[in-house]
């Protein structure tokens, strides 16, 4: 039976593979990434995610549709049905849903805050084709997710979005001690999410969003360090 992990293996090898020369243009975020990010271990546990997350940096809406240009030259169409950024790409086994969104907000009448200096941190990942993707660095994808959590997650426990950092938080060792480098920034960020998160509500649903609910007090713990980080004046 294939797992959730060869899943969204999957599905990032043939976005990787139908981008080509345009591979080195974009930046892979989000839900579907979560899988080379934590330890080995943990990857069998990512969740299923129906779509890949790619961030482009373009200045002007027109540089974006010249980008969309060269999409369909690749085989990719529109998402006539879907959000704006969406584009649908068709592989042997099924359809493959790609979102790629420009970092300036002017461009699609939404972004994230953080993704650029997404794309400046990320770093390098090779699939096990070996393809080489460049992926959003693990700090920076908890600051995307924090931010979607707080827009379209609209402080739901329940949402892909927290489900995304407690997962991380819960299985990649040293991420605390990652995040304790960031810039002051990230860091001040972080304490805010942090902060606004840890009540008794969250705490009490947090086990059942773990892999292991045994987990719990080790991810509060990180959170409540990030908390810490808040600057007195």
């Amino acid at each position: 039976m294939i797992d959730n992990k060869d899943i969204n293996l999957a599905q990032l090898e043939a976005v990787a593979s139908a981008l080509g020369d345009l591979l080195s243009h974009v930046t892979f975020v989000g839900g579907s990434t979560t899988v080379l990010l934590v330890d080995q271990a943990a990857q069998h546990g990512v969740r299923k995610t129906d779509d890949v997350d790619v961030i482009i940096d373009v200045a002007t809406l027109i540089e974006y549709q010249k980008f969309s240009a060269r999409l369909r030259e690749h085989g990719f169409r529109e998402d006539t049905e879907g959000p704006v950024c969406r584009w649908l790409f068709d592989t042997e086994t099924g359809r493959v849903k790609l979102d790629v969104m420009p970092i300036d907000e002017k461009i699609l009448g939404f972004s994230n805050r953080w993704y650029k200096e997404a794309i400046k941190e990320a770093f390098e990942v090779t699939l096990p084709s070996g393809i080489v993707i460049r992926v959003v660095s693990p700090p920076y994808f908890l600051a995307t997710k924090f931010e979607a959590f707080a827009g379209r997650g609209k402080g739901d426990f329940f949402s892909h979005d927290l489900e995304d950092i407690v997962f991380v938080l819960e299985n990649r060792k040293r991420m605390i001690f990652e995040l304790m480098g960031c810039p002051e920034e990230l860091k001040q960020y972080f304490s805010q999410q942090a902060a606004l998160l840890l009540n008794d509500e969250f705490l009490n649903v947090l086990p059942g969003l773990l892999n292991n609910p045994d987990s719990a007090k080790a991810v509060e713990n990180s959170l409540n360090i990030m908390k810490s980080w808040t600057q007195t004046k």
